[in-house]
C-alpha cells in the first residue's frame, strides 16, 4: 500500500482544532467511521490507539505522528491525513502540525509497516514535503503535495503555481 495512493480527497482534514492528543485521533477516527472504513465500535478502538500513542508515540522528525492500528475493526487499509495549523500538544516540547492515521485489518499489518516506512523516508528526504503539505489552502493542494510523490514533474508545478497564489492572497 503507498500512502500516495491511499489518500483522496475524502480521507483528508486540512484544519484540525483540537486541544489533545485524544481530540486529534479521535477526530480523524470518526472520518475513517463516517467513510465506511470501520465496522467495529469506535470507542475501544480509540481507547486502543490513544493509549498507544501515548506511551509510545511514533513520531517523525519531531514534526509529524503517525497514531496506527492493525485491528479487524477496519474493513480495508486505510490512511488518513490530519494538518492541525497551530499544533496538537504531544508532551512538553513538541506540538504536532501533521498527523497521518494508519489503520488495516489485522492479516494486513506488514501493510502498515511499510506505509510508515515510506512516510518516514517521505518525511525525511525531501524538506518541501511538509512545508507544502503546510501551505496548502485547501484539500485539493493537499492532494497535490501528497500525490507529488508519484507525480514530480506536474504537481511540483502546480504547487509552485499555489504558493505564487497564496502570495497574493
Amino acid at each position: 500500500m503507498n500512502f500516495t495512493k491511499a489518500i483522496t480527497e475524502d480521507d483528508i482534514i486540512p484544519d484540525l482544532r483540537v486541544e489533545n492528543l485524544e481530540e486529534a485521533i479521535e477526530e480523524i477516527l470518526y472520518l475513517a467511521v463516517e467513510n465506511g472504513y470501520v465496522k467495529g465500535e469506535k470507542d475501544k478502538l480509540l481507547r486502543r490507539i490513544v493509549e498507544r500513542e501515548k506511551v509510545k508515540p511514533t513520531l517523525l522528525e519531531d514534526k509529524v505522528l503517525v497514531p496506527h492500528i492493525a485491528s479487524d475493526d477496519f474493513k480495508r487499509e486505510v490512511v488518513i491525513y490530519g494538518r492541525s495549523r497551530s499544533g496538537v500538544p504531544l508532551d512538553g516540547t513538541n506540538r504536532i502540525k501533521h498527523f497521518f492515521f494508519i489503520g488495516v485489518p489485522k492479516r494486513k499489518k506488514a501493510k502498515m509497516f511499510s506505509v510508515i516506512s515510506e512516510l518516514a523516508i517521505a518525511v525525511s528526504k525531501d524538506k518541501e514535503f511538509l512545508t507544502n503539505l503546510g501551505i496548502a489552502r485547501n484539500i485539493d493542494d493537499m492532494l497535490l503535495a501528497i500525490q507529488e510523490k508519484k507525480l514530480p514533474v506536474f504537481t511540483k508545478l502546480r504547487l509552485r503555481l499555489a504558493k505564487l497564489q497564496a502570495s497574493f492572497i
